[in-house]
């Protein structure tokens, strides 16, 4: 039972993380989502967001191969995945956002796994697409609520 309460701790702030995201100048480039934010909405009689769980595979590098790309667009993805192409430079933009808890005086074990959860997701992006920027945003969440 503690596992759900954390989980559900832990989707309730990323939820309102994602919300605000969405309501923000960077909205359009929300295109996945693994914190429950849809389930969240529809209990409030809210739309859904045009997001899902996973990347979608228009958002991953076209030459990328097939079995990749399943794997990446049905996996474990991050929190949140922004995306943006860049006609003028053809450039692909990835943020790729992670959240966790941690203890408000030792947060270093929680960055290090947030830093590492999602490394290959970001290598294979890159392999592919060699031009990619690709950005990692870690945020922390005391226990507490002091970080």
């Amino acid at each position: 039972q503690i596992s759900k309460a954390v989980t559900l701790r832990h989707n309730a702030a990323g939820s309102a993380i994602v919300e605000a995201i969405y309501h923000g100048s960077k909205g359009n480039q929300l295109i996945a989502s693994d914190v429950g934010v849809n389930k969240r909405r529809q209990a409030q009689g809210l739309q859904k967001m045009a997001t899902g769980r996973s990347i979608p595979a228009t958002a991953l590098p076209p030459d990328l191969p097939a079995k990749i790309k399943q794997h990446l667009t049905s996996g474990s993805v991050p929190d949140a995945v922004l995306y943006h192409f860049d006609r003028k430079r053809r450039q692909r933009h990835y943020t790729l956002v992670e959240i966790k808890y941690c203890r408000d005086t030792n947060p270093e074990d929680q960055i290090m796994r947030a830093e590492t959860q999602h490394a290959d997701l970001a290598s294979t992006l890159k392999m592919y697409d060699p031009t990619a920027n690709i950005k990692q945003c870690n945020l922390m969440l005391g226990v507490s609520g002091a970080i």
